[in-house]
């Protein structure tokens, strides 16, 4: 249950979900996890390159490719936001007020 409902009902909090622990255990994880997947970042950035090297395919392909290997294995957006949020972590802050989630997953009733 949410912290504002338990509160209302005058319940004590559930530890287990409350949303800040869940930020902060989330910010400790991404570090593990984003070296899983591939960060929106990344392959925002892979797609372009791969984009503008595509386009001078005319010009030389083989020679390209060979001189000017594209990075498939890097990972500068995940590490980047590994950074971000270790500094939350050791500054107390609430990283969902940055990242906000994608949906909200909380229960209405």
């Amino acid at each position: 249950m949410g912290l504002l409902k338990d509160s209302a009902r005058g319940e004590s909090p559930d530890l287990e979900n409350d949303p800040v622990r869940a930020e902060e255990n989330y910010e400790r994880l991404f570090m593990k996890i984003g070296r899983d997947f591939v960060h929106k970042d990344d392959l925002d950035r892979i797609v372009k390159e791969l984009t503008n090297k595509i386009s001078l395919i005319s010009l030389r392909f083989a020679e390209l490719l060979e001189d000017d290997p594209i990075d498939t294995k890097s990972d500068i957006g995940a590490l980047s936001r590994a950074y971000t949020y270790k500094l939350y972590l050791d500054e107390g802050k609430d990283g969902s007020k940055v990242y906000p989630d994608l949906i909200d997953l909380s229960d209405e009733d």
